[in-house]
């Protein structure tokens, strides 16, 4: 494969496992009947042969509902020390049962699954005394979520001149050189 193809996913690979890699939290695009909406999503696995990222979500957030009406996505991440803009594009997916699923759940430390253990779905209003829920609820709020990568659009800003590259699935990943 290209060089910067390796780069780019070898940086994504090195955030999953570096919290304090500036690639770690992306911006994840989802779209739904009230138009765009971004947060910022931490990058919890790649896999580049697929080519596929995971994040840990809520199941009744707002953004699986999203992905259940549009599942085409786009993360964004960027790294201002390195000048370098990653966006990938694909299909989303929110798998909330499975292997995958239960060794994630496994993963987590006690701190990150409280995380999961709100009555309430996020983004709601929580009123003082707000119930907990049991670890076996929030265990039932957790799923991955997971983006298909179809398209790959590298930008690094040089100091003298920008480099701009896409790559897409329906090309077999052959780079494009793209004007910044």
């Amino acid at each position: 494969m290209n060089a910067t193809w390796h780069q780019l996913w070898t940086a994504l690979e090195a955030a999953v496992s570096d919290a304090s890699h500036p690639l770690r939290v992306g911006a994840l695009a989802t779209c739904d009947a009230d138009g765009p909406s971004v947060r910022s999503v931490v990058l919890r696995a790649v896999d580049r042969s697929a080519p596929r990222l995971i994040a840990y979500t809520d199941r009744r957030s707002a953004k699986v509902g999203s992905i259940g009406m549009r599942p085409r996505v786009e993360w964004m991440f960027y790294d201002a020390s390195a000048g370098m803009q990653l966006r990938l594009a694909g299909s989303a997916s929110v798998d909330t049962d499975g292997a995958g699923v239960e060794s994630a759940w496994a993963g987590l430390h006690d701190g990150q699954r409280r995380e999961y253990a709100l009555a309430v779905n996020p983004g709601a209003r929580i009123d003082p005394g707000s119930a907990i829920a049991t670890v076996e609820d929030a265990r039932s709020h957790f799923a991955l979520l997971r983006v298909d990568v179809c398209s790959v659009d590298y930008l690094e800003l040089g100091r003298i001149v920008h480099h701009r590259v896409r790559f897409e699935q329906h090309r077999d990943w052959v780079p494009e050189t793209l004007a910044p």
